[in-house]
């Protein structure tokens, strides 16, 4: 999503976790923002809803639902356009995003209030890693642009002169080479919180339903795969010269 932010615990990031999944980090940045900049896509975390555009459709076409009945979850939404593009392209009547910064889902949904468009989206206040509220099999597409990656890329791994992760996804003049941790390497705190995020991801998925990852590593394979999640294809998209990866995935 925009900020990628929904998916760490609700404590403020260690040495063993990225800024970026602090929710005291997000609500801070958020505060700073308003609904009308992030409209104008200011905030928007990765890639952007036309270089995805391709990938995503061709995801929503392996679902067998009716738009009007496609139940659609993003998992950290930020301040992302993306929700808002997807009911608006007619692949979903409505769409449910949530992020754990409460300072952005206020700012969002003062936005989807203003918004003059088709569709809807219903945005709230979860952490992406215990969606409790939620049943089992509740939606049948769910898509995550960054909140993983801002899970697993450590602070640790870039150095005073290194580009951060967020230099990596705004970047316009040729994406900086992050060096990554994976999640074997995050740390307990890391690993522990992409592993849930994964579970809660196959949890809510209906049984034929679809997830969409979207990440700056081409190395996600092996770790959805663990996750009882099969990758059933991958794009590789370019924006601002940087290249990133969108898994498709069903239920292995």
């Amino acid at each position: 999503g925009g900020s990628a932010a929904a998916a760490a615990s609700s404590s403020s990031s260690s040495s063993s976790s990225s800024l970026y999944a602090s929710r005291t980090y997000w609500d801070s940045r958020y505060a700073r923002a308003n609904a009308e900049e992030c409209g104008q896509g200011r905030n928007e975390w990765f890639v952007s809803f036309e270089a995805l555009e391709v990938p995503l459709k061709n995801a929503f076409g392996r679902l067998d639902r009716v738009p009007s009945r496609r139940r659609v979850l993003e998992v950290g939404c930020g301040a992302s356009v993306l929700a808002e593009k997807i009911v608006e392209a007619g692949w979903s009547d409505h769409l449910t995003a949530v992020d754990f910064s409460e300072a952005c889902v206020a700012l969002m949904q003062e936005r989807e209030r203003d918004r003059d468009g088709r569709g809807s989206v219903t945005y709230e206040c979860m952490d992406a890693t215990a969606m409790d509220a939620f049943g089992a099999c509740s939606f049948d597409f769910v898509f995550d642009k960054g909140t993983f990656d801002a899970i697993v890329t450590g602070d640790d791994d870039n150095d005073d002169d290194s580009p951060s992760l967020e230099d990596c996804a705004n970047s316009t003049s040729g994406g900086y080479d992050v060096e990554e941790t994976s999640p074997d390497d995050a740390g307990a705190g890391g690993q522990d919180d992409a592993t849930r995020l994964l579970a809660e991801v196959r949890r809510v998925i209906a049984p034929e339903g679809i997830f969409v990852l979207v990440s700056h590593s081409s190395d996600r394979g092996r770790l959805l795969q663990k996750s009882g999640l099969r990758v059933v294809c991958r794009d590789d998209v370019l924006n601002n010269k940087a290249t990133y990866h969108c898994y498709t995935c069903c239920l292995a």
